[in-house]
């Protein structure tokens, strides 16, 4: 009788585990490849202000506002950013692209901004140019690795990226 009672507890929690909905976790809703060509996000999000205001103190973005129109604030349309999320992590991370006259003839700047863990702050984790960015799995440090890949006319070279002791260091270098 006791081997009968174990037997169907077992087919029961087959059965339970086989008809439950997996969970998706929020990762796989995350968009994983930009592509500079299209700029297109799935699933855009606002740009919180103080992320705005960090991109509008970047040296390149900077140099742009002032040729295009130095009395006029940071126009959010040069920007469209995607949320990433970061491990196990409720912390935000933001992939911000840059778009019209921030991206260039070929490629755009990428930028993904994180939190300053001393002072809760917007802080820029890595910034790059390229004309597609993918983004990995996560690593040991709960960020995702990033590979920015560029074309030209004869090869394709990628620059991967990891999060290591706190910024991103080239993990392997592009061919």
């Amino acid at each position: 009788m006791t081997a009968n009672r174990s037997v169907l507890i077992v087919l029961l929690m087959v059965v339970i585990v086989t008809a439950t909905p997996r969970c998706k976790s929020q990762t796989s809703k995350e968009q994983r490849v930009f592509d500079a060509e299209t700029l297109a996000v799935d699933r855009p999000v606002p740009i919180p202000p103080e992320v705005l205001a960090l991109l509008s103190k970047d040296s390149d973005v900077k140099q742009v506002l002032e040729a295009q129109s130095p009395t006029r604030a940071l126009p959010e349309d040069w920007f469209s950013a995607s949320r990433l999320f970061k491990g196990s992590s409720n912390e935000k991370l933001y992939l911000v692209i840059g778009k019209g006259p921030i991206a260039g003839a070929h490629g755009t700047t990428f930028w993904l901004v994180g939190t300053d863990k001393g002072n809760g702050r917007p802080t820029v984790l890595l910034k790059i140019t390229a004309d597609r960015l993918e983004i990995g799995g996560t690593g040991g440090s709960g960020y995702p690795k990033i590979t920015a890949v560029r074309f030209t006319a004869k090869s394709m070279n990628d620059a991967v990226y990891h999060f290591v002791a706190g910024k991103y260091v080239l993990f392997h270098p592009e061919k």
